[in-house]
């Protein structure tokens, strides 16, 4: 009877530790391919939902504007952060809004504790309402992105312009 006294004989079966190594590298290379791939299309439903927020937030200041007839938000001045307390006739705050009944109201998700719409990044969006011919303008420039939607109000034209 003899007996191997080779002791690579019984391992012959199993991998490398190279082997192992190799197959962990594939791994994680595919995961990390994989977790870029749904990154990047998060970031495209995040600058849709604001593209879309952007939207809403105009057509609540035409509604606004519009339900007032001959008169129109003030101006702001520059960029201000959306929120009630800046902007209290969107949110059916203001003097005039009360007495009247009915009134056009900015209703969104992702108004935060202090009164702030939050665009998807969690940043407020950014608003400015000007005199005259131009339009207001509402912005998020949060998470890379810069989005500006204007609409004209014919409330600001004058007499001449609106011919």
């Amino acid at each position: 009877m003899e007996y191997s006294t080779n002791k690579r004989d019984g391992l012959a079966r199993g991998f490398t530790l190279v082997e192992l190594l190799v197959v962990v590298g594939m791994i994680a290379v595919l995961l990390g391919s994989l977790s870029m791939s749904v990154s990047s299309a998060q970031e495209r439903a995040r600058r849709q939902k604001a593209l879309a927020e952007v939207k809403t937030i105009n057509q609540a200041v035409l509604a606004s504007e519009n339900f007032k007839k001959n008169s129109a938000l003030a101006a702001s001045g520059g960029w201000k952060e959306l929120s009630v307390d800046a902007f209290p006739d969107l949110f059916g705050k203001g003097q005039d809004e009360r007495a009247q009944g009915t009134i056009p109201v900015l209703f969104m998700a992702a108004v935060n504790a202090g009164g702030k719409v939050l665009d998807p990044w969690g940043k407020p969006y950014r608003v400015r309402i000007t005199q005259g011919t131009a339009a207001s303008t509402i912005k998020s420039a949060t998470g890379g992105m810069e989005t500006s939607f204007s609409v004209p109000n014919m409330y600001r034209l004058s007499e001449e312009e609106r011919k």
